[in-house]
């Protein structure tokens, strides 16, 4: 996995937003070290990806990347490799027809939607979801998912499922705890946890009752093994007294090389601290 970090421009201002303004001086040019790294990892065929083995997923980040469309147009054209899957995960503002059109067209591009639930415009500047024309439009994408924040106004796993799978139907769901800044309002941390201990006691349950009937097609599987267990190993390591993090390495970015427009790498695409031009794209461009 690599994430293309674009720039942190963003028409959104999410009161949980964590992208930190540290990389501010990216230029919105594509460089020639940066699709030389892309091209080199395709060629590579690196085996890190834990689903499917032969693709390398190249995510494109922001700020929001549809601001940077016509960049992440010419970079997929310019990398140019078939065993490439590109996707983005876009507050939905500017998502458009051309744009649907366009990731459509792709053999594998991936569109998701920052969306937290029937609550989502408490937290971010709008529910894009409230709209039947945008959903409709979204609905559209041939491929696409939706990226949640679990909060205090979103801690009801089964609620959030019901109301996209009415908006949405039956689509991926990705799960990230909230980060918390103790600069940021407290409403949003401030998290019933009976009730949210309750919704994980039901997602436990259902989860038993769907292996015991051999189904692992299920959404309390992929939850409960990308986001709950990793709640189950802090407590834990907690009752043993030994260090805790509750947000080990990052979940599946901890594989990922994060580098900008320019060739520069990050240790982080939120913006942690540059490490300088990639060996990689270096070694490319030779």
């Amino acid at each position: 996995r690599v994430c293309v970090m674009l720039g942190e421009a963003c028409d959104f201002k999410c009161r949980h937003c964590i992208q930190q303004d540290i990389h501010s001086g990216i230029k919105k040019t594509v460089s020639e070290k940066l699709i030389k790294y892309l091209q080199h990892i395709c060629d590579l065929h690196p085996g890190i990806a834990l689903q499917r083995r032969d693709l390398v997923k190249i995510s494109f980040w922001g700020g929001e990347p549809l601001l940077y469309f016509k960049q992440i147009k010419e970079i997929i054209e310019r990398v140019d490799r078939p065993n490439a899957e590109y996707s983005i995960v876009t507050n939905g503002a500017n998502l458009t027809e051309k744009v649907v059109e366009y990731f459509n067209s792709l053999d594998r591009g991936v569109i998701f939607l920052s969306n937290d639930g029937p609550d989502t415009a408490k937290v971010r500047d709008a529910n894009m979801l409230d709209s039947k024309e945008f959903c409709d439009l979204f609905n559209s994408v041939n491929m696409r998912g939706i990226d949640s924040v679990i909060h205090a106004y979103n801690q009801d796993y089964y609620r959030l499922w019901d109301y996209i799978g009415v908006k949405c139907g039956d689509i991926p769901i990705a799960h990230e705890f909230l980060e918390v800044n103790w600069a940021m309002p407290a409403d949003l941390y401030s998290v019933d946890f009976e009730k949210y201990r309750q919704s994980c006691e039901k997602v436990t349950d259902n989860l038993i009752k769907n292996i015991l009937a051999g189904n692992i097609e299920c959404r309390e599987y992929e939850l409960y093994w990308r986001a709950i267990s990793n709640l189950h190993q802090v407590l834990q390591r907690e009752a043993k007294g030994q260090p805790t993090s509750l947000y080990p390495a990052c979940g599946p970015y901890r594989y990922a090389s994060h580098i900008d427009l320019q060739g520069n790498m990050y240790v982080c695409h939120s913006g942690f601290g540059r490490r300088g031009v990639s060996k990689g794209a270096k070694s490319a461009l030779r």
